[in-house]
């Protein structure tokens, strides 16, 4: 089983204390951005996570899969002249 995150996102995303933490169930996966993001891009930074197969299989026990995207105090959602977005593309595979 393998669960990929892609992210799309534009806003404040900069500096390497500007990320976004991802959670899936609650559960810690992951940080995005940072110093691979821009500040206030006129195209979107992407970014791509894979979850491990243990979070995976803990989430199947739960019956859902919650992703959670939080940004980092320093990300400023009016620092740009437009509002900032995140975009998740989710895919899922199994093996076979």
């Amino acid at each position: 089983m393998r669960l990929q995150l892609v992210r799309d996102a534009r806003g404040d995303l900069g500096a390497s204390t500007e990320f976004i933490r991802v959670f899936v169930n609650l559960y810690p996966v992951g940080i995005v951005f940072g110093e691979a993001g821009r500040d206030c891009p006129s195209t979107v930074d992407s970014a791509e996570l894979v979850v491990s197969e243990a979070v995976l299989n803990d989430s199947a026990q739960l019956g859902y899969i919650d992703v959670q995207f939080y940004p980092s105090p320093d990300v400023d959602a009016f620092g740009c002249s437009f509002p900032t977005t995140v975009t998740m593309i989710l895919t899922y595979r199994r093996r076979g």
